[in-house]
């Protein structure tokens, strides 16, 4: 086997968090609402849920992210295939919870705080609704 290239450990990294989270850029967590255009273009300040189970999946997410736990991330994820191993994830990284998900129709956007090599940046959490059951996208 054939040790990975450090550029390609971030590669790894972003395969764990991936699918799960977006790209990491420093910035400042905010707990407030998240705006969003609604069907007209207009935009709306959407509340955090207080659904138990959209709070309970997000909660999930997090743990599996941050035990680099593939299988609990395939668990929680609307595309399990795209899940990959963790072996290259920084020892370091971490993602805590901003805010849980604000509900619009059958998406839900959590907003997720991921650290690794010093460096935070809030990105969405992106939740689906699929045959009635919530996943993570």
């Amino acid at each position: 086997m054939t040790e990975q290239a450090p550029h390609r450990r971030g590669v790894a990294t972003a395969v764990v968090a991936g699918g799960l989270l977006a790209a990491v850029a420093v910035a400042i967590a905010s707990t407030s609402g998240e705006d969003a255009p609604d069907s007209t273009g207009a935009t709306r300040t959407l509340a955090p849920t207080d659904d138990p189970a959209l709070r309970a999946l997000t909660d999930r997410a997090l743990a599996a992210i941050n035990d680099r736990d593939p299988d609990a991330m395939r668990a929680v994820s609307c595309d399990p295939a795209r899940v990959g191993a963790s072996d290259g994830a920084p020892p370091d990284a971490h993602a805590d919870l901003v805010s849980y998900p604000a509900v619009d129709g059958s998406t839900a956007v959590a907003q997720v705080a991921v650290t690794a090599g010093g460096k935070t940046s809030t990105v969405p959490l992106t939740l689906e609704l699929r045959s009635g059951t919530w996943c993570v996208r």
